[in-house]
């Protein structure tokens, strides 16, 4: 058996060590409650959501390599002879 690659590399700490801050008290923070009827129109590149050298890519590439076949055979196309998902999860 070959050795498995590593994909990114991880800092230990220890469980007690914590890098966030300490949390707000709430009657500190100013919030607003959501308008749930707001409707918002964006144009988004979804590659520059995420930075090149973020941890996340190499979760996706290695998702890419998974065969996720079996999650798509009950579903239905609308267009005869058309895979569910293709476009969307594939590349072309």
């Amino acid at each position: 058996m070959s050795e498995q690659k590593q994909l990114l590399e991880l800092k230990q700490r220890p469980a007690n060590e914590s890098e966030a801050p300490p949390p707000v008290p709430l009657v500190q923070l100013q919030l607003r409650r959501p308008d749930r009827r707001q409707v918002t129109f964006a144009a988004i590149e979804v590659e520059q959501l995420v930075g090149a050298a973020h941890p996340v890519r190499a979760i996706w590439e290695l998702t890419a390599q998974l065969d996720l076949s079996r999650f798509s055979t009950a579903l239905v196309t609308r267009r005869a002879g058309s895979r569910p998902g293709k476009g969307f999860l594939h590349s072309p």
